[in-house]
């Protein structure tokens, strides 16, 4: 008997397993869930086992989950209205935009002297009206449509460093040979992106025709942005209404510096990845020494407070332990308007690396969680600060690109959270890979404060 009743028991556990382990989303991993299976999907293999024995009931919430996807598919296909719309409506603007502008460059050229003066004024109107618009964004639509932006997107990163030199160099010959008459006197000759501007330094010159890298309606151009700036990753997607360039750029990231506590917090979600050269058992060869300098470098050179914690933490709840942590320090010290979760990549078959300044450097990248499936959004992981995590991840490429050229990898997405919601200004910055030296990632980290101070000044 005792036998007979320890086999049923055991049966009804594996099915349970079974059964809870199919109910993971497309796209999990182990890592990023098994905290999430053993609290929530454990239960939900019970309830599938329950409903297998108890047919009415599974037809009922059958029913009852076919007209819940009904929905589900009308508000997809109202939101795919409302993006073909939205593209449409800026084809046409950018159109309009087209002939006003040739009609005033015909003008220009019959108004002799008075071509300066004309040129000056609408340089200044064009920095106020910058300067006086709201930092709103697009349409906010967080349902899924079947895109087409990421077809091409998986496989780039190896061509990215030439595809990237060779678009910045065909921009700037079309920005020269468009704009020179009226901004020729205007143009900063240090075109190499050596000097440290602030990003609305850096908007309102894109927007007068005198930025280096990218043209302004290349900025604001949604399939430009994702074909250039960006790797999604195959589990979600971004929509143009969830990547509104003009108003991303036009965000407003500096921060309060006059402040008692720490502004920066900077912690390591995996604070046990480690280097070519690391000691496991030196946390200053690890990811962690890494932050220190970072730390020392925002500290010392450009007068941030700044908080590292050094926890590490278990790695299959690396996530919940992590999103704790955060939360018991960002209320321990109210200060803190930044988070940087410092990683680094894993690319063993590739050594990303870069010179910067004469110094082997690893190159970084930013990465999103956009809480959202090619199938829809993840509302149990839902992101009330995503628009601005995109914001503030496109400014610090951005950045990269105009001081650093080939330093910062594609903006990568992907669909999970990632406890970016904790933060408006939070970066998760994935700095080399196992393949690079300690050496490389601390040399890195000279660059990215230039970046990140040159976004938050």
């Amino acid at each position: 008997m005792r036998k007979s009743t320890l086999w049923l028991a055991a049966l009804f556990l594996a099915c349970v397993v079974v059964l809870g382990w199919k109910s993971m989303p497309a796209g999990a991993t182990v890592k990023e869930n098994v905290s999430d299976w053993v609290s929530d999907f454990s239960l939900q293999g019970v309830r599938n086992f329950l409903k297998w024995r108890s047919p009415g009931i599974a037809l009922a919430e059958q029913a009852e989950e076919e007209a819940r996807l009904l929905e589900a598919e009308q508000q997809a296909y109202a939101v795919k209205k409302e993006n073909d719309a939205w593209k449409e409506q800026e084809s046409d603007g950018e159109g309009a935009a087209a002939i006003s502008k040739n009609e005033e460059n015909k003008s220009n050229q019959n108004s002799g002297s008075s071509q300066n003066n004309e040129n000056s004024e609408n340089n200044k109107s064009s920095q106020n009206n910058e300067n006086n618009e709201n930092d709103g964004s697009g349409p906010n639509s967080e349902n899924s449509e079947n895109s087409g932006s990421n077809q091409n997107s998986e496989n780039r990163e190896d061509s990215e460093t030439s595809g990237s030199n060779q678009n910045s160099e065909n921009n700037k010959n079309s920005e020269s040979s468009e704009n020179n008459e009226n901004h020729e006197s205007q143009v900063d000759e240090k075109t190499d992106g050596q000097e440290a501007i602030s990003f609305p330094e850096y908007v309102q010159a894109a927007a007068a025709g005198n930025q280096l890298c990218y043209t302004w309606s290349q900025l604001t151009d949604f399939d430009f942005l994702t074909e250039n700036f960006y790797q999604i990753h195959s589990s979600t997607t971004i929509y143009p209404s969830q990547l509104d360039g003009k108003a991303y750029l036009k965000k407003d990231f500096s921060i309060d510096r006059e402040t008692s506590g720490p502004q920066i917090l900077i912690y390591h979600t995996h604070g046990s990845e480690d280097f070519k050269d690391s000691d496991s058992n030196d946390p200053d060869t690890l990811i962690t020494g890494v932050g220190d300098a970072l730390a020392k470098i925002l500290e010392d050179e450009y007068g941030y407070q700044v908080y590292h914690d050094t926890t590490v933490f278990p790695y299959n709840s690396s996530y919940s332990r992590g999103r704790e942590k955060v939360r018991q320090l960002m209320e321990q010290y109210p200060d803190i308007q930044v988070v940087i979760d410092l990683h680094r990549d894993s690319s063993p078959n590739r050594h990303l690396v870069t010179d910067v300044n004469g110094k082997s450097t690893a190159q970084i990248m930013f990465f999103n969680g956009m809480s959202q499936t090619t199938s829809g959004p993840l509302t149990s992981r839902n992101n009330e600060n995503l628009e601005d995590n995109l914001a503030f991840s496109l400014q610090l490429k951005l950045a990269a690109e105009q001081l650093y050229p080939g330093f910062a990898r594609k903006n990568y997405l992907k669909a999970y959270r990632y406890n970016m919601d904790l933060a408006k200004r939070y970066a998760l910055i994935e700095v080399g890979a196992e393949t690079n030296t300690l050496q490389e990632e601390i040399n890195a980290m000279e660059p990215l404060a230039e970046i990140l101070h040159c976004v938050l000044q």
